[in-house]
């Protein structure tokens, strides 16, 4: 019923007050997305609580991401010789070749939602793996299009732990993922600049000094070791300063705007065992870390030895044993050689 009041003698009708009908059509998709976003968007099954759903082999587990009875979330390989630390997870990232064969970026992150700290290592691709069963033993070969578990595995024999997660990306999806978030700022600490010819697929001119890079610029960046005094351990540096800067680009409220949009661009070039969802949660605990002073960051400590003709980087044992315990061991324990296996 349309309410009057007398205006000079005058009845007008009040118009109906909307207000209450306009904050409800407001609130329900919130409330409906925040509903989606608790029943969907949690974190997997915390690794420092194994089920009864692994079984131990040695220092590995036979079985990794089972899926646990209450709700399939993947479950980690925990390893039997030490408790785990709460609250810490650990992730494989690859980066494959332009023939998707290798993985010439190879890192291991360490994250702590507890204290808000993360923890990155590089592993130079010319690694020498001692479990490997192929006649070039180095680290970026493990996959050569086959299971990441291969690689998982290898891993595990050099830093004394499985990762609990892995995440493999392509050439094409890194290029399309810094374009969909509009490039990155990014602070070269060396000159970048080469032209094609041998071992240099391509032109590149970016002097030392702050850049915007659009996607191809990125990866060339990513790519780049010509000219690097220790070529591949320099460029695992430069990758992990770029790792951080796309991370900070992707934690900003305008790429977050974008999560759709990201959605398509992840699920069409990223493989993991760990579905959008679970990466979204896993990026919103990461959004807690201060990235420029809460970030422990190093290379995989390695000698150069020729192997039968072959140059390979061969773990330091003391030396690793140190940046592992400093950075990613996810265990209450130490790492010691026991735990390594350096050839």
């Amino acid at each position: 019923m349309k309410l009057k009041t007398s205006v000079g003698g005058r009845a007008e009708e009040r118009p109906r007050r909307r207000w209450p009908l306009v904050l409800l059509v407001i609130l329900i998709p919130i409330a409906i997305v925040l509903y989606f976003w608790y029943t969907t968007a949690r974190l997997p099954t915390a690794p420092w609580k194994p089920t009864g759903a692994l079984v131990a082999n040695g220092n590995q587990q036979t079985q990794n991401n089972a899926s646990n009875q209450e709700g399939g979330d993947p479950i980690p390989a925990a390893q039997d010789w030490g408790d785990r630390k709460e609250g810490v997870y650990t992730f494989l990232i690859c980066g494959t070749d332009e023939d998707k064969t290798r993985t010439d970026t190879i890192m291991v992150a360490s994250l702590d939602i507890k204290n808000d700290t993360l923890g990155l290592i590089s592993i130079p691709r010319d690694t020498y793996s001692p479990s490997a069963k192929r006649s070039v033993k180095k680290i970026n070969g493990a996959y050569n299009k086959q299971d990441m578990n291969i690689v998982l595995d290898e891993v595990a024999v050099l830093i004394g732990f499985r990762p609990d997660y892995w995440v493999l990306v392509d050439y094409d999806g890194f290029v399309e993922l810094i374009d969909e978030i509009g490039g990155v700022d990014y602070e070269l600490p060396y000159d970048i600049i080469a032209k094609t010819g041998m071992h240099q697929p391509y032109n590149v001119n970016l002097p030392k000094g702050m850049h915007h890079l659009n996607g191809e610029d990125a990866l060339k960046v990513a790519r780049f070791r010509k000219n690097y005094a220790q070529q591949d351990l320099t460029r695992a540096s430069v990758q992990q300063g770029l790792l951080k800067a796309v991370a900070k680009k992707m934690l900003t409220p305008a790429s977050l705007a974008k999560i759709p949009q990201l959605k398509d661009v992840v699920t069409k070039n990223v493989q993991s065992d760990l579905t959008w969802w679970y990466m979204v949660n896993f990026a919103t605990e990461l959004a807690q870390v201060n990235l420029d002073t809460a970030v422990t960051a190093g290379v995989l400590p390695t000698k150069s030895k020729d192997i039968k003709g072959g140059a390979y980087q061969i773990l330091d044992e003391e030396a690793a044993l140190q940046m592992l315990n400093d950075t990613v061991n996810p265990h209450i324990a130490p790492l010691t050689k026991d735990n390594i296996t350096a050839n």
